[in-house]
């Protein structure tokens, strides 16, 4: 008898290890569908901690469940006011309310649902337009690239004159889109997929916007790097598309696709000069760099020696930031990282100077 009882104990032990051993592992005081192993736990913890999200009345969070663009909204704007100055929490869904009806933010009733607030604040500090819900309602999953350009804005980033970016998708990148998908690379908050595309018009989930609202709060104010502020890539130029405006380039055993918008000012080899000139560069090595928040493109295909009159001096984080108007009328941006060679500059004196792209090298 006592063998018996011994042998349904040790049954029973086992069998509710074997449970244990299926049941997934949960965040401690978290969600209940985030595992402890997720890639995402601090991201969801550290943004619930922030008010940024907040789950569902079942305990969950849905990771993965596609991000809705109300929801998109609301989580901005939460991540604003925890990191932006001057913050305003006014409620400016009356003013609005045209456009938030529009966008089909409404009730059964007709009024406006939850995320009026966060809709108004966004069109009223123009990250959200009506094109952005043409064909689709507030309701509806936001896409990559949306997000991408919503994020930009809020956040007021300084475009670039020159992006550069790593994916290899970005045949499928709209031209406008380019230079907020590039300021959010430069800036480390959307790094692309672990395949090595960006999917543009892929939706963006709730775990990956945590980890949006975290990296953004992260940032440090007012502290620009050289990273985040100058696009610098050098490498053989493979493919040049006109239409597209833009350059395939070989660099350091890696591809990159750098598309100059219509707006930029493009001088090559110390000369102005048309997108089309970049044509005769296939197959040929070249530096290509410019200065976020300026106009002003530099493709450089050897050493140029340069002249010309400095209008102004930026102290940055990590390098010094020169403007200077160039004998045809153009003003460039160099940045300099040797603090040797700033010593004796000011605004206003005349140099010559030899640069590596946007970087300055030698000055006389």
């Amino acid at each position: 008898m006592k063998k018996s009882k011994f042998r349904i104990l040790i049954c029973v032990l086992l069998a509710l290890c074997l449970a244990a051993a299926a049941l997934p592992v949960f965040a401690a005081g978290g969600f209940s569908d985030v595992a402890e192993t997720s890639w995402a736990l601090s991201y969801i913890e550290a943004a619930r901690d922030a008010g940024i999200v907040n789950g569902y009345s079942d305990g969950t969070f849905k990771p993965g469940k596609g991000i809705s663009r109300q929801e998109t909204a609301a989580m901005l704007y939460r991540t604003l006011k925890q990191c932006a100055t001057g913050f305003d929490e006014t409620d400016y869904s009356e003013d609005f309310a045209e456009q938030i009806a529009s966008a089909g933010a409404v009730k059964s009733d007709g009024s406006l649902n939850w995320a009026a607030p966060y809709l108004a604040y966004g069109f009223r500090n123009g990250f959200l337009s009506d094109e952005d819900f043409s064909g689709a309602s507030a309701a509806g999953v936001a896409y990559r690239s949306l997000i991408a350009k919503w994020t930009a804005l809020a956040m007021g980033y300084e475009l670039a004159p020159l992006c550069v970016l790593p994916y290899s998708d970005t045949s499928h990148i709209a031209p406008a889109d380019f230079v907020n998908i590039d300021a959010l690379y430069r800036h480390s908050i959307m790094m692309g997929n672990a395949d090595g595309t960006f999917a543009p018009d892929h939706e963006f989930n709730r775990a990956q916007m945590a980890a949006v609202a975290v990296r953004l709060m992260g940032e440090e104010r007012g502290a620009l790097t050289y990273d985040m502020c100058v696009a610098h890539r050098y490498g053989t130029v493979t493919v040049v598309n006109a239409d597209r405006r833009t350059i395939a380039l070989d660099s350091a055993g890696r591809s990159y696709t750098l598309q100059i918008p219509e707006s930029s000012v493009i001088m090559l080899d110390g000369a102005k000069a048309d997108f089309s000139a970049l044509s005769a560069l296939n197959g040929k090595a070249a530096t290509f760099s410019g200065v976020a928040g300026t106009d002003c493109v530099i493709v450089q295909t050897r050493p140029v020696l340069q002249t010309g009159t400095i209008e102004s001096i930026e102290t940055m984080k990590d390098f010094t930031l020169l403007r200077i108007t160039v004998p045809d009328g153009v003003t460039v941006c160099a940045a300099v990282r040797d603090a040797s060679l700033i010593s004796s500059l000011y605004a206003g004196r005349t140099i010559s100077y030899i640069s590596d792209g946007a970087l300055l090298l030698e000055l006389d």
